[in-house]
């Protein structure tokens, strides 16, 4: 761990330094540099050399629309209970 003296009297950093453990060789990206990276047009594009697997979509698919699927998937499931519970209520009363 570095440590530095300030008037006779060493003080270390609150966290270790990062990434000290790992090889030189190796390079580690920050995430805000990675989502940067996210946007441009050849990094959404699919390589060439992975085969056409069916997992592998040809176009990425937006968060906003899956996050949207969630939201409607969700509202669905909560209805469905709703009226479930109603059925079930209602059966009980007669």
């Amino acid at each position: 761990m570095e440590t530095k003296k300030l008037i006779g009297k060493p003080l270390q950093p609150a966290r270790p330094v990062r990434h000290l453990s790992s090889p030189p060789e190796r390079i580690k990206y920050s995430r805000d540099f990675l989502l940067k990276l996210s946007s441009v047009s050849i990094c959404r594009k699919k390589p060439d050399f992975l085969p056409d697997h069916p997992i592998v979509l040809q176009n990425p698919v937006s968060h906003l629309l899956i996050f949207y699927c969630t939201i409607v998937f969700r509202c669905l499931f909560l209805t469905f209970d709703f009226y479930k519970l109603r059925i079930l209520t209602f059966c009980i009363i007669r």
